[in-house]
This record gives C-alpha cells, structure tokens and sequence, in this order.
C-alpha cells in the first residue's frame, strides 16, 4: 500500500537519525521492502528464526571471514524474505566483500553497511517502538474499514459502494467481477484495457483456481501483480474481488486481512439479492408447478404467463431437466431441509444466464430445472448450449453441499411446443427412472425403452410371457442359451457373422435355431417376427436390469 497506509520500508528506516551514518552498497531496488520487525544475527544458523520482514543487524562475526559460510547465510535470509541485512564495519569485518554486493544486486536484496560504530539495542527498540506505533494505527484504520464495510453490507448499500470503499482504504485499483463476466473498475479504467484485463483474468481463473479452499489468488498483469479473492457461498464462487498492484506499491497483512473481509460482506450482500430474486420469482415458480402438475396446458397462456409475445408463431426452444437426490444414508439426515432448498438460489446464480432464461422449482428433494432459450443464442447452437448447461449443473452439484447425497439428473428433448411441456418433464423424470445407475440421462438417448416406459409393468410383463417367456423357461430347467441365441442372431446381418460371435459352428447355430422355432411353436421365423421376439428381449433386459449373456 501506499502513502501514511503503508508499512515502513528500508528506505524509510534509513532516514531515521540512528542511521545517518550508513550506506546502501548493494540491493538498491531492493529498498521498498517491507519491514515488520528488526532482529540480531551473529550466528551461522541463525537465518532459522526468520519469518520474513525482518531488518538483520550484525557484525558479521560468525560467518564473515569465511566465503562459504557468509554466501550460506546471505542466501538463506534472502530466501526467508528479510527484509535487508545492515553489517557494522570494524568489528568483526572491515569490507564487504564483492560476492555478497554481487549476490545482493541478483536479488535487488538491500545490503547496509554501519561506518561507524552502533548499539544495536538503540535501533531495535527505535524500529521496534516505530514499527508497533504503525502497526497499531493500521490495526485501528482496518477496524474502522471493517466496521464501514459491515454497515454497508446491513445497510445493503451495493457492491458498487463497497468496491469503492475497498480503493479507499487500499489506495489501490479495485475491481469486481461477475459471474456474467460484469465488472466494476474504481477507478475507472479504458474500455480498452478493461477488455485485455478480463482475458487475462478468465484465462487465469479457469485454469488454476480452487475455489474450494477460499484463498486469494494472483498472477501478473503488464508487470503488475493482481490479487483477487473468490467470493463464495454455500460451497459455489458468485463473483469476485480484487486490487492491481504497481511494482512499487507493498503488498501487507492488512490488504490480505480487507480482502478476506470485503469478500465475506459482498457474499452477505449477493446471497440477500439472490433470496429477494427467488421471492421476485415465486409467481413464476407457481406457473412451473401448474405446468408440472398439467394444471396449465394452453400454448397462449403459458406463452402469456411468460411474458412472451403471444402473438409470434415461432417460440424460443426450451428443454426441461429434473434433478432427484436422495441421501446415501437413509437413516441419517445430513443436511437440514432449508439449506437443501438454499441450493436452488445457487443454482439460479451459478447458471449460464447468456444462452437460457432459467426456472426452478421443487417438491421434497426433486428439482425441476426450465431452460428456454434467449435471443443470444441462434438455433443451430441451442443442441451444443444445453449440453454445456447440464454439464454446468453437474459441476455445482459436485461443489455444493450436496457429497452426502446420490444426484441423478434426467433431461427431456428439446421442444418449442409449450403446450407439451408437462410431457418433457415427464421425459425428464422418466430417464432418471430408466437407468438409476447413471448421474445424467437423456431421454433421447433411451431408445425403445421409451415405450416400455409409457406402459404398467404388468403390460411389459405380457409382452415378454407371449413371446420369449417359452425360451426363458427352457434356458433356466436345461441350463442353454438359446435367448443369448436369439439375440445374437437377430442383430447380426448373416449365420455366419452371428455363429462367429457366439464361437460355435453354423451347423450348431442351424440346430440352435430349430429348437428355438420348436420352443415357440413358429416354422418360421420371417422378419416382423424376430422384431416382435427383438423387442421383447430389450423389455425383459429393460424389466430386469440386466443385459442377456
């Protein structure tokens, strides 16, 4: 930080009266380190004790006549980040040597040379005695910025508000990021270099944070530092705070301490938005459950409810998704019941809001998700953008608080037929039914299954009886596999390629397919035949879960 807000430095020291007789011989550029403590050092090993910060003072006597041993202990402070290394001439050492300048000048490390002969005990307890007042007048000036930021927050005076009170303590460039790629800059900066700096931004965040463990992150912008903090709640990111810093400017506790803090108010502030926007929605969430529970059906009154121009004959495209979770120890309750349905404001701002108008609604642990597609998105993408939305879903569900439960995720076609739409949800919720070992399933995908799945079991049942049930019998009292048979031969497109794939001759496979038209009591067995006897196999797999081996 800059101005009366920052930590002292070693330049700052070296205007103290206690040091007008020194001389900076080496580390020049080094001399706007930070320094939070000063400490004697007279022993070899003594780089042990650093913490980083600290102003070294001493006479070299315990390792200056030896190059080895000096280099050793000049690197090992550098290592630890002190902040610079002032050696009293004429005790122990009457000459830096040029391999510490050179070494120092490499890692622009400040070296300080005493010409003249000093107590250390006067300088330590006048940086000590400077370094605390400082400290205290920073701790006090972030008490005051603590208790601002927090009035802003119950206040809920903005994000906008608080950004600007975050440039004012840092005396730094904020910024504030969106999850829709919005910002605040204060000050305000070029559309130019607003543009270039969210490049470097995205490029950055999505390829090296974890937001998971909610630490401040940094990488260097045209030879600037960028520090930004996750803003986070319930376990999903919702935007983002953060400074630019010059090369010049110090980087302290207490800008690490205001950005932790401004990120936990600013959370305050968008989960607050987010609640107010489910209150906002809940006539639209109304709507979803009278579509749901096929109370609404007419095309111009959902097109109504939705706010969409009635008139037009060609509506957006919108496809449905149901989300089931159950808990995967039914004896225990893991999560209460309010935040289980606080997910459902993650889930509104986490999601894509570019490609798709979104609706949520649920009942007990189901999630009925609405995607209808914005004018930002041409026709030919809308197939590509609902995969990246599910894939989106999927990610929150693995980030939330949702470990302790089984999430399985069903997603009906896509549809411009609003008037239908109680029939997506259904698809959706039937593709969960159809295949319970999968997380995510299209109904699209399911293939005849969808027939078995708008029929009773007792139906499917019928049909499996009628046509196989005489094979299945037989298989199980005589130990064979002519089902297996069956349907090896009904897929393969000659006797040979399906004789091949059972390892059995064709003259077997003739004998096998004998007894199977024997079983049934056909002398044929002509092509409408064998799709009638094809789809029973799929029912019977379907019914049972298995697939025939």
């Amino acid at each position: 930080m800059t101005n009366k807000k920052a930590n002292l430095t070693v330049n700052d020291i070296l205007k103290r009266s206690l040091f007008k007789d020194t001389q900076v011989i080496a580390g020049h550029k080094g001399l706007t380190r930070p320094v939070v403590w000063a400490h004697v050092l007279e022993l070899l090993k003594g780089y042990s004790f650093i913490n980083g910060g600290e102003l070294i003072l001493s006479t070299a006597s315990g390792y200056g006549d030896n190059k080895k041993e000096r280099i050793i202990f000049l690197t090992e402070i550098i290592k630890r980040d002190a902040a610079g290394l002032c050696i009293e001439l004429g005790t122990s050492i009457n000459k830096i040597p040029n391999d510490m300048k050179e070494l120092a000048d490499t890692y622009n490390f400040p070296l300080i040379i005493f010409k003249k002969p000093v107590h250390f005990v006067n300088i330590t307890m006048d940086l000590h005695e400077t370094i605390m007042h400082t400290y205290t007048y920073r701790m006090r000036e972030f008490e005051q910025y603590s208790f601002e930021v927090q009035q802003l927050a119950l206040e809920n005076r903005g994000i906008f508000n608080i950004t600007q009170s975050f440039n004012n303590f840092t005396n730094m460039q904020a910024f504030f990021i969106d999850l829709d790629d919005s910002s605040i800059f204060i000050p305000n900066v070029s559309d130019n270099y607003k543009k270039e700096f969210m490049n470097s931004f995205k490029s950055f965040d999505s390829n090296n944070i974890n937001y998971q463990q909610n630490e401040p992150q940094s990488f260097t912008f045209y030879n600037k530092k960028v520090l930004y903090q996750p803003i986070i709640a319930k376990g999903n990111t919702l935007s983002f705070i953060g400074t630019i810093i010059n090369p010049e400017e110090n980087i302290d506790r207490f800008l690490y301490l205001s950005l932790n803090y401004t990120a936990i108010s600013m959370a305050q502030i968008l989960l607050r938005e987010m609640f107010a926007e489910e209150r906002f929605l809940d006539n639209q969430q109304k709507l979803l459950n009278s579509i749901i529970d096929e109370e609404t059906k007419d095309e111009d009154e959902i097109k109504r409810l939705l706010g969409m121009n009635t008139h037009k004959s060609s509506l957006p495209t919108y496809f449905t998704i149901v989300m089931q979770i159950k808990t995967k120890n039914e004896n225990k309750q893991q999560h209460s019941d309010s935040s289980f349905h606080d997910l459902i404001g993650i889930f509104r701002s986490a999601l894509d809001r570019h490609s798709w108008d979104i609706f949520i609604s649920s009942k007990g642990y189901i999630i009925y998700f609405l995607f209808i597609k914005t004018t930002n998105v041409k026709n030919k993408e809308v197939h590509k953008e609902r995969k990246k939305a599910v894939t989106k879903l999927e990610a929150i569900c693995d980030n939330s608080r949702l470990s302790g439960f089984n999430i399985q995720i069903g997603v009906g076609r896509e549809s411009q037929q609003y008037s239908e739409m109680a029939y997506h949800f259904e698809e959706a919720e039937q593709a969960i039914n159809s295949s319970p070992q999968n997380k995510v399933v299209y109904f699209e995908n399911l293939g005849v299954q969808r027939l078995f799945l708008q029929n009773s079991n007792f139906t499917i049942q019928s049909l499996i009886d009628d046509y196989i049930g005489l094979l299945i019998e037989h298989d199980t009292n005589s130990n064979t596999q002519l089902l297996l048979t069956l349907k090896v031969y009904i897929h393969s497109t000659t006797k040979q390629e399906a004789a091949a794939q059972l390892f059995i001759k064709r003259q077997t496979l003739y004998q096998r397919l004998r007894r199977i038209k024997k079983i049934l009591n056909k002398s044929e067995l002509n092509s409408e035949y064998l799709s009638l006897l094809g789809l029973s196999i799929q029912a019977y797999e379907w019914i049972n879960n298995l697939s025939v081996k």
